[in-house]
Order: structure tokens, then sequence, then C-alpha cells
């Protein structure tokens, strides 16, 4: 069987070969552990420069590029005992503009 590309499925690229979306990012965790070992509390920050997309079936097509953003992640988990476990996170979006969405 012949390899093929893995592609979108949904949202507006839809088809589009994945390896058109090379991304420009930069990704870190931070977090601290309390009361041994059972409360973990700590932020993610994800930033995704600007998008740039191209088709390679349309190669004459204009690529179509959009603004990065970022995504911020507040998190906390506390283990209750060895059979429950209470997770709690809140996470914002922003495009480059700055404007947040939670």
């Amino acid at each position: 069987m012949p390899a093929r590309d893995a592609r979108i499925v949904s949202v507006v690229y839809s088809g589009q070969p994945l390896n058109n979306t090379l991304l420009d990012r930069l990704a870190a965790t931070v977090g601290f552990r309390m009361l041994e070992d059972q409360l973990t509390v700590g932020a993610q920050y994800l930033s995704v420069g600007k998008i740039t997309r191209t088709n390679r079936s349309k190669p004459d097509e204009p690529a179509l590029v959009d603004d990065g953003f970022v995504l911020v992640k507040v998190f906390a988990n506390w283990r209750i005992n060895g059979h429950a476990k209470l997770d709690f996170s809140v996470d914002l979006a922003a495009g480059r503009g700055g404007t947040m969405a939670g």
C-alpha cells in the first residue's frame, strides 16, 4: 500500500497536508509539588508564531497566512488519597493582538 500524507480533517484548512503547517513555537511548563507530593500547582505557556499554509496540489495559489497565538494554562492537581484525585485548570488563549479568550 503506498504511503499517504496525513491531512487536516476539520476547521478551515480541511484536506490540506499537515506538512504544509510548519509552526514556529515555544513551550514551557513550570510546576511545584508540595504536601508530600499530594498537591501540584503550575503553569504552562505555548507561543505559536505566524502560521503559513500552502497547497501542494495548487502551487500557484497564494499561501494562507494567519497570525500566531499564545496559550496559557494555570493548573492544580490534588491527590486526595490512593483512589481519588482532584484536577483544576484555567486555559487562556490570546491572538497576537493581545485579545484574551478563556
